[in-house]
C-alpha cells in the first residue's frame, strides 16, 4: 500500500516535471522568435546530423572504450548545438508563417490550428531527442534525428509556399 503511494507521488512528480519542461520549450521558442529572419533559414546544413551519431565510427575503435566515451561526448555536445539551431530555426519559421497569417485579411483557423500542432510536435521530439542524447552519452541506446529534420524541412517548405512567400 505504502509503495503504491510512493510510486503514484513519483509518477505525479515526473509528469509535473515534464509538464514544466515542456512549457518552458514552448516559452523559449517564443522568446526566440525574432532573433532570426525566415528567409536566414538553412535547412540542408542538417544534413551531417544525420551522420554525427552513426556507430559505424565507433566500432573502429570500440576496443578503447575511454576513446568511446570521449567520441560520443564530443558527438552528443556538436549534436546539442544542432538542436538549438533547429529550435531557433523552426522558432523564426513558425514566427514567419504566424505573422503573414496575422497580417491576411482572412481567418484561417485551420491554420492557427497547424501552427500550434506542429510548434507543440517539434518540442515535443526535440525534448524526446535531447533525452536520447544523455542515454546514448552514457552509452545506451542511439539517436535518429531524421523525424525532427523532416518536421523543420516540412515547416520550411510550408514557409516557402507561395501563399506564405508572397506576403
Amino acid at each position: 500500500m505504502i509503495i503504491g503511494i510512493y510510486l503514484s507521488v513519483l509518477a505525479l512528480i515526473l509528469l509535473g516535471m515534464t509538464g514544466i519542461l515542456l512549457l518552458t520549450r514552448m516559452r523559449q521558442m517564443q522568446a526566440t522568435q525574432n532573433l532570426r529572419a525566415a528567409s536566414q533559414v538553412d535547412i540542408s546544413r542538417y544534413a551531417p546530423m544525420q551522420r554525427l551519431l552513426s556507430d559505424e565510427d565507433l566500432s573502429l575503435v570500440a576496443a578503447d572504450k575511454a576513446l568511446v566515451r570521449q567520441l560520443r561526448a564530443q558527438r552528443c555536445h556538436v549534436a546539442f548545438g544542432y538542436l538549438r539551431c533547429m529550435t531557433k530555426d523552426f522558432a523564426a519559421l513558425h514566427a514567419s508563417i504566424r505573422q503573414i497569417m496575422l497580417d491576411s485579411n482572412e481567418d484561417s483557423p485551420e491554420l492557427a490550428a497547424l501552427l500550434l500542432r506542429s510548434k507543440f510536435n517539434f518540442v515535443i521530439s526535440s525534448c524526446r531527442i535531447e533525452a536520447k542524447l544523455w542515454l546514448y552519452r552514457a552509452g545506451v541506446g542511439t539517436v535518429d534525428l531524421s523525424g525532427l529534420v523532416h518536421q523543420i524541412s516540412a515547416f520550411g517548405k510550408l514557409a516557402q509556399m507561395p501563399e506564405f512567400s508572397a506576403a
